[in-house]
């Protein structure tokens, strides 16, 4: 193994660990262990991402994401595990996302402090595929001066059958987030082929863990970030969980 391979220094830009939000961290213990986890895997800063999907019970709005970010820092200090949390949301895209937005009720990836002009909007397809009009709304966030991240394209049933279906999407200047577990495998070989073939063609900006709990979608990327510089050189993995994450938070361009 390469010993440039980074090993920690991670930045996790999915997560699921603010306790009782959404399916994610069951408990403020939960959340903890989570957090030792990921300490553990070499992830030194995570940014928490509860669901926010009018459609359903988890409309986790900036409100309610900072008080719980304010709660789950106290505990961690507490604790004395090492890990920054940022606050932001997995926004479901629809209707009313544009607007959720402009009024500051969805909370962005970019931090509200950040220098950057970019904002960034981490944003989630309907697993069962596209429904018709993802590429026209994502096309006004773009008008907007947002930059939709596509949450976990790999695990989009439109995406999983014909990666080319993407295209449109970055052509537009979306970016995609791919879930670490993944790229090892989880979702089966096809399924890691295809995130291969994305990572070829420029596709995927960032590696991140999509964590909800500890037993089965775990706070890991450590795994994943040595296999992507297996295949494609430490300093594409590098840029995946380190760099475009730093860039995201600030509000930078990705190169």
């Amino acid at each position: 193994m390469n010993s440039s391979v980074p090993l920690a220094g991670y930045i996790d830009l999915h997560a699921h660990i603010l306790p009782g939000l959404d399916d994610g961290a069951s408990s403020m213990q939960m959340a903890l262990n989570m957090a030792r986890m990921a300490v553990a895997d070499g992830i030194v800063a995570m940014v928490a991402t509860p669901h926010l999907n009018p459609a359903s019970n988890w409309n986790n709005g900036a409100e309610i994401v900072s008080r719980s970010v304010d709660v789950l820092r106290r505990h961690l200090h507490e604790a004395q595990i090492p890990l920054t949390i940022y606050g932001a949301a997995e926004v479901r895209l629809n209707a009313h996302t544009q607007k959720q937005l402009q009024t500051g009720f969805a909370p962005l990836l970019t931090q509200h402090n950040a220098k950057g002009k970019c904002r960034y909007v981490l944003t989630e397809f309907a697993h069962a595929g596209l429904q018709g009009g993802e590429l026209y709304m994502c096309e006004l966030l773009v008008h907007k001066g947002y930059t939709p991240v596509i949450a976990h394209p790999e695990r989009i049933r439109t995406f999983r059958h014909d990666p080319s279906r993407l295209e449109p999407f970055m052509a537009l200047g979306c970016k995609t987030q791919v879930t670490c577990s993944s790229v090892c495998g989880s979702y089966g070989e096809k399924t890691a082929a295809v995130i291969d073939t994305w990572i070829e063609q420029g596709w995927v900006q960032v590696l991140a863990t999509d964590t909800h709990d500890i037993h089965h979608r775990q706070p890991a990327m450590r795994d994943a970030v040595r296999l992507v510089a297996q295949q494609f050189g430490v300093d594409k993995a590098t840029q995946m969980v380190m760099t475009n994450p730093q860039r995201i938070l600030d509000g930078q361009a990705l190169a």
